[in-house]
């Protein structure tokens, strides 16, 4: 499994180094961690390949991008997309505490997909605090003996 508290303090180290050195900061590889992980690396020689092939690239000015067909990437991004769908609306139904909780999940992604992308988060996080709230005052509601 990821460690995401170790992922994000590498990505907020080498932000930090950059910016202080006048290099642009960069976001978290999400897909890079996905394609590791999958491919069974625990070592960080899949870290080591990519700056050795950065480096081979922007010291010989190489067109990667423009040797490999658009399809290549299309694919990596439905790849990664599937994969993503897969693990975060399938798989992680039984983590869940309750089902509205699951259900919160798939009504930020309905309300994400019929709305965009602003106003879906705003819906899925009022159906997260409905559901906080639901599960909270169920929780404390008297029982009877």
């Amino acid at each position: 499994p990821l460690d995401m508290d170790a992922e994000l303090t590498t990505v907020g180290v080498s932000n930090t180094v950059a910016g202080m050195l006048g290099g642009f900061t960069g976001s978290y590889i999400f897909s890079q961690t996905i394609f590791t992980c999958r491919a069974g690396c625990r070592s960080r020689i899949a870290g080591l390949v990519v700056v050795v092939c950065e480096v081979i690239a922007g010291a010989t000015k190489l067109d990667l991008l423009g040797a490999l067909p658009l399809f290549f990437f299309a694919a990596t991004l439905a790849f990664v997309g599937v994969d993503l769908m897969d693990e975060w609306l399938l798989q992680s139904r039984h983590k869940w505490s309750t089902r509205s909780e699951y259900a919160s999940v798939w009504i930020t992604l309905g309300a994400i997909q019929a709305l965009g992308l602003v106003r879906g988060l705003v819906t899925g996080c009022a159906a997260c605090a409905f559901t906080t709230v639901a599960a909270q005052i169920e929780a404390d509601a008297p029982q009877r003996v």
